[in-house]
């Protein structure tokens, strides 16, 4: 976001292919304390995030039309970022049942809505 509001290349490591999903703070750490204050919680692992997936070009090029830049992406080879022998998960999906089913956590803020509070925050 910064990049995009300073009109510089937005910087995607490897193909940009690769899937994420994007968890708000607020979400995530209510979640936590959710957990916390549930006694029959702890000894559990749980996934805590968001369902909406997207690519990291994609993600790359919804920055760039909300900030109204005019930025391009430029994408680095993991190996020069990282080295020899760098390997990354192409996708990331938190699987959200066992969260839901203990405490009922649901992702409240979009990604859309993630961005903006971003770009809000970093135009100050």
């Amino acid at each position: 976001v910064g990049q995009a509001l300073s009109n510089e290349p937005l910087t995607v490591y490897g193909s940009g292919t690769q899937t994420r999903c994007f968890g708000y703070v607020r979400d995530v750490v209510g979640c936590v304390l959710d957990l916390m204050a549930d006694e029959t919680a702890p000894g559990r692992v749980y996934n805590i995030g968001a369902r909406e997936e997207i690519s990291i070009d994609d993600l790359a090029d919804k920055v760039i039309e909300m900030t109204g830049s005019q930025s391009d992406k430029v994408h680095i080879p993991y190996e020069q970022a990282y080295g020899p022998g760098f390997d990354d998960m192409m996708r990331r999906v938190p699987c959200l049942d066992r969260v839901r089913e203990q405490v009922g956590y649901e992702p409240g803020t979009s990604l859309t809505r993630i961005l903006e509070l971003v770009i809000e925050d970093l135009k100050l």
